[in-house]
């Protein structure tokens, strides 16, 4: 199990940078992972930081309710579905539906295509069922 510390390339260069992951290790619990790994942004693509930011945005109005409808929507679909079928099938607000699939896709319990641009035709699925 690794645990990943992401930066952007040009603060891992900062005198900071180290103090600061060398502080971040000694507060990790020895049982949370077996290694730690730091590195830079530019290490994915554009498209996969670009989605991860996206989902990061979505946790600004987390909904445990819309998060909980979306994974049984999903859960219930066989194979593979599109982002825009569980929103139309959600019934909730269009915007609050897909905030949820991209926190759960965030939460590793949505599975999909990271290095594409995540939109509505994408292929979603459930991940350990």
């Amino acid at each position: 199990r690794k645990l990943i510390y992401v930066r952007n390339k040009i603060s891992l260069r900062s005198p900071t940078s180290v103090p600061r992951i060398a502080e971040i290790v000694r507060h990790t619990p020895a049982n949370l992972c077996d290694e730690i790994v730091v590195v830079s942004d530019a290490q994915y693509s554009r498209n996969y930081r670009d989605n991860n930011r996206r989902i990061r945005l979505c946790h600004i109005s987390p909904s445990a309710e819309a998060d909980q409808a979306v994974m049984e929507l999903v859960n219930s679909t066989t194979g593979s579905t599109r982002i825009e079928n569980i929103v139309a099938q959600s019934g909730m607000q269009e915007a609050m539906a897909w905030q949820a699939i991209m926190r759960m896709i965030g939460a590793g319990k949505i599975g999909v295509e990271r290095d594409a641009v995540i939109d509505y035709p994408s292929e979603i699925w459930s991940v350990g069922k």
